[in-house]
């Protein structure tokens, strides 16, 4: 079905018109006898006396805000109330994943997951050197050896100390 031209205003009366429109979107529900008067004029400045079935043109008020002039898909209001309301769940969100990365036993070692491995084991106080195969470090208690590459080093008893000691 194709579209109709509805009621738009040519343009020797579109500023009358759209001065007709913007005081019916400024009339209250509660004025609606005002607010049909608005519309008959606007009816009489476009041409059109029927809606496209034969029927009566009547002006319609805002389920949200209670206005004429416009529905509640096109509400002011409603855009608003829908914008604090996706603000305030951005807000939620950001709050949730704050206190669950608190509460992660891990998140120490989700943030530094950028970190060189081995800078990390230095960090805690664990000798390591490097895996045989070339994987990366790994600690010397892991691989069963002595000594270390980094800032703490392995005894042939298992004790640990400072490389510099």
């Amino acid at each position: 079905m194709g579209r109709t031209s509805g009621y738009r205003a040519k343009k020797a009366d579109k500023e009358v018109v759209q001065g007709l429109r913007d005081a019916l979107s400024r009339t209250p529900a509660y004025e609606w006898q005002h607010a049909q008067r608005l519309m008959n004029e606007i009816i009489d400045a476009l041409g059109k006396p029927r809606g496209p079935m034969g029927g009566r043109i009547v002006p319609r008020a805002c389920k949200v805000c209670h206005y004429f002039g416009h529905t509640k898909q096109w509400c002011p209001v409603l855009a608003k109330q829908e914008e604090r309301k996706a603000i305030a769940e951005v807000k939620a969100e950001r709050e949730w994943m704050r206190k669950q990365r608190a509460r992660d036993p891990h998140a120490e070692r989700h943030r530094n997951a950028g970190k060189h491995q081995g800078t990390l084991y230095d960090e805690i106080g664990v000798p390591w050197t490097m895996h045989p195969a070339g994987i990366g470090p790994f600690p010397c208690s892991y691989l069963g050896v002595e000594g270390g590459m980094g800032k703490w080093v392995r005894g042939a008893d298992g004790t640990v100390k400072m490389a510099l000691e």
